[in-house]
């Protein structure tokens, strides 16, 4: 008896992901650096409604109406002591947003990076190679990441941040 070949992993999460060839990628790079930025354990769920985006200054107006009238909810409906907690989370973000590139997350820096390269390139996507050697010349600018020789700790953050699918190397057309 054969078994099949593509059986499912216990306690394994499957993410849908976006070539970063794709047009989409950029924008839901842009909301995830947002995310980053005031939650980098990625643990807070008023991120996850549009506080993020407000915090960093790209939200729709969409998610500006959302976050106000669930706010208003919030000021309406809860306690006092539901109130100050959900202030002080809010605070929280706004702080982790405040703090200089060198204090945050290496997740944060390459994605920064990622982005900054795209502006720089009129968005040529860059070899994984190429995005290596750009952020570790800028060492200046990107912090936290790891050393050139660290061939894991890039791959980890390549997949952390969706660029995983970057391509190797370049082909001569």
């Amino acid at each position: 008896m054969s078994r099949p070949q593509h059986r499912p992993q216990k306690n394994k999460v499957t993410r849908a992901t976006v070539d970063p060839t794709d047009k989409l990628f950029v924008r839901l790079a842009i909301d995830h650096l947002a995310r980053l930025s005031v939650d980098p354990t990625m643990s807070e769920e008023l991120a996850d409604i549009g506080y993020a985006a407000i915090i960093c200054g790209t939200a729709s107006k969409e998610q500006m109406e959302f976050v106000g009238i669930f706010t208003a909810h919030i000021l309406k409906d809860a306690s006092i002591d539901a109130i100050e907690e959900y202030h002080c989370r809010i605070l929280n973000m706004r702080k982790e947003h405040d703090k200089h590139p060198r204090d945050k997350g290496r997740n944060w820096n390459f994605l920064r990076g990622y982005l900054d390269y795209l502006a720089e390139t009129n968005g040529r996507i860059p070899t994984k190679k190429e995005l290596t050697e750009y952020l570790i010349a800028r060492t200046d600018k990107y912090f936290n990441l790891p050393s050139a020789s660290d061939g894991k700790g890039w791959t980890r953050m390549r997949k952390d941040c969706g660029l995983i699918d970057l391509i190797a190397k370049r082909t001569r057309h």
